[in-house]
C-alpha cells in the first residue's frame, strides 16, 4: 500500500492524505500475495509538464507472465496531485525499455530520477538487480529511461549491464544515489554492488560511480570503481561487509559539488560482527568523487556518540538532508539495530569530522521506544 501525504503551510500533520494500492479503481495491475507494491519510490518531473511525478517500484511483480520480473508504476503529477487514472505500468515489454521481462529480473528494485543527459528533463533510473547477462555469470543492470515520458513510455532507453563493467557482477544496483559530483551539466549516478566479491571475500562490496554525458550513461567510459582495496579507502575487504549497501548524496562541505555517504551495514569491527560503519567520499569540480579527504565513521570514531556493538548495523541506511536550514547538507547514518535504533547526524569537511549528534525516538518527542523498533531503517536520500 502507498500513502501520499500532501504538504501544506502546517507541514503534513493533519494534511490531505490519499491511499493507493493495486486494488484502487483504475490503478494498473492487480493486488497479489508477496508482490510488495511500493517497495521503492522516486520523484521528479519525467514528462516535462512542470508537475512532480512518482515512480513506484514493484520488483517482485509479475510481468509478461513471469514471476518477480518486476514493474514500475508511474503516477504522473497534476494540478490536483496524484490519482489512479494518471498512472501507467512500465516493464521491460514497454516501448523504449531495453530487454525483456525474465523471471527474477527484479526490475524497479531501486529507483532514482535525475537529468543524466542534460536535456532539462528528468530521466528515470532503475536498478534491475536480478538481470542475468546472457553468456556470463554477471548479474544486475541499470536501466536509464530517458524523459520525457509520453503515452506511458520513455522517449528512449539506455542500458548499463554488469557484464560490460569489470567488477560489478553480483547484483549490481543494490543501492542508488544521484548527484552532481563534478562541475558539468549532467547528473551522475552512484551504484552500490554490495554483494560483489573483492579480494576473494564474498559480499565485501563495491561502489561504481557513472558520470552523465550528452548521451547519458556509458558502461565503457566515465565510470569509477571503489572498494576497500582502493587506495584511500579505510579497512579491508571482509566477508559480508556489504560496502555500498547504502548510498546518499548531497553537498556536505558547501563547495558546490555533491558528495557521497557510503554505508557498510555489516562491517565487523574487532570482534563485533555486524557493528557497521560508513564512509564519506567527497566530490570535486574537476575530478568527481575521489578518496582525497575521505572519512571513516563508526561508533568508535572520535566525536561520534555510542560504542561499537555487534549487530548495531551502523550504516545499514544512510541519508542526506539539510537538517538545520543553513544550505549545507548533512550526511545521516542509521543504526536500526542499536537498541531501538538511532540516526547520527554528521557535519563534515574533507579530512575532518566537525560534529556528530545521535538521535533516538525520544530525542524527537516520541516515547523512547524499545529494542526491535528499528528506528532509522529508512532515511531521505
Amino acid at each position: 500500500m502507498l500513502t501520499v501525504h500532501y504538504g501544506s503551510s502546517g507541514g503534513i500533520y493533519n494534511s490531505t492524505t490519499e491511499v493507493f494500492s493495486e486494488d484502487t479503481d483504475s490503478y494498473p495491475g492487480a493486488a497479489a500475495k508477496d508482490e510488495i507494491f511500493a517497495y521503492s519510490l522516486a520523484t521528479g518531473d519525467i514528462n516535462d509538464d512542470g508537475f512532480c511525478d512518482l515512480a513506484v517500484g514493484q520488483p517482485l511483480d509479475n510481468a509478461g507472465g513471469l514471476a518477480n520480473a518486476g514493474t514500475v508504476k508511474i503516477m504522473f503529477g497534476t494540478s490536483t496531485g496524484l490519482n489512479a487514472k494518471d498512472t501507467v505500468a512500465v516493464d521491460q515489454d514497454t516501448a523504449n525499455v531495453p530487454g525483456v521481462p525474465e523471471k527474477g529480473d527484479r526490475f524497479g528494485e531501486q529507483l532514482a530520477v535525475a537529468d543524466v543527459n542534460g536535456d532539462g528533463v528528468g530521466d528515470l533510473i532503475s536498478a534491475t538487480i536480478g538481470e542475468q547477462i546472457s553468456g556470463s555469470s554477471d548479474r544486475g543492470s541499470i536501466h536509464i529511461l530517458y524523459g520525457p515520458f509520453k503515452s506511458g513510455a520513455p522517449a528512449a532507453g539506455g542500458f548499463v549491464d554488469s557484464g560490460s563493467v569489470d567488477g560489478i557482477g553480483e547484483f549490481a544496483g543494490s543501492a542508488l544515489a544521484v548527484g552532481h559530483f563534478n562541475d558539468d551539466d549532467y547528473a551522475d549516478v552512484a551504484v552500490g554492488v554490495s554483494d560483489e566479491q573483492v579480494g576473494g571475500k564474498g559480499a565485501a562490496g563495491r561502489l561504481a560511480v557513472f558520470y552523465g554525458g550528452s548521451q547519458g550513461l556509458s558502461a565503457t567510459s566515465r565510470v569509477k570503481l571503489f572498494d576497500q582495496d582502493s587506495p584511500g579507502i579505510s579497512g579491508a575487504p571482509e566477508m559480508e561487509d556489504y560496502f555500498a549497501s547504502g548510498l546518499a548524496a548531497g553537498d556536505f562541505d558547501g563547495d558546490g559539488t555533491d558528495d557521497l555517504v557510503v554505508g557498510m551495514r555489516s562491517e565487523a569491527l574487532n570482534s563485533a560482527y555486524g557493528a557497521g560503519a560508513s564512509m564519506i567520499l567527497f566530490g570535486n569540480a574537476t575530478g568527481g568523487v575521489t578518496t582525497k579527504g575521505a572519512l571513516w565513521i563508526d561508533q568508535d570514531t572520535d566525536k561520534v556518540p555510542g560504542v561499537i556493538a555487534a549487530h548495531d548495523h551502523f550504516g545499514w541506511t544512510v541519508g542526506a538532508l539539510d537538517t538545520d536550514g543553513n544550505g549545507r547538507v548533512e550526511p545521516l547514518v542509521g543504526a536500526p539495530g542499536n537498541a531501538a535504533g538511532t540516526v547520527t547526524v554528521l557535519k563534515v569537511r574533507p579530512g575532518t569530522l566537525e560534529a556528530a549528534t545521535a538521535l533516538g525516538e525520544g530525542d524527537l518527542g516520541f516515547s523512547a521506544g524499545s529494542d526491535g523498533d528499528a528506528f532509522g531503517a529508512a532515511l531521505p536520500h
